[in-house]
């Protein structure tokens, strides 16, 4: 793979990761302050509601470090390296890191 096609998946990787943490984040918050601020729990303390926004907040969590692992791997890989076997398998770390995404 080419350095261009590399930073051409870097760039396309971190705008769509900063647009679906926006998002996500956004619509999670939404749902945390309706649900605490205008439901009134008689029978049970934990509606639906709460697992849901809790599995969206843990996911974006989780796939946060996963891009942030990705994005520090894949900028490793353009230093240079005084053995080429590094650069090498520095690039299979950000290969790795991106199919884990």
């Amino acid at each position: 793979m080419e350095s261009i096609d590399r930073v051409s998946r870097l760039g396309a990787t971190l705008t769509l990761f900063g647009s679906v943490v926006w998002i996500t984040l956004k619509t999670s918050f939404t749902i945390w302050f309706q649900t605490f601020t205008s439901f009134v729990y008689l029978k049970i303390i934990y509606g639906i509601e709460h697992w849901l926004t809790l599995i969206l907040l843990v996911s974006t969590v989780i796939l946060s470090f996963r891009v942030i692992s990705y994005v520090w791997l894949e900028l490793i890989t353009f230093k240079v390296f005084n053995d080429p076997e590094d650069g090498k398998e520095a690039i299979k770390r950000a290969n790795k890191a991106f199919d884990a995404i």
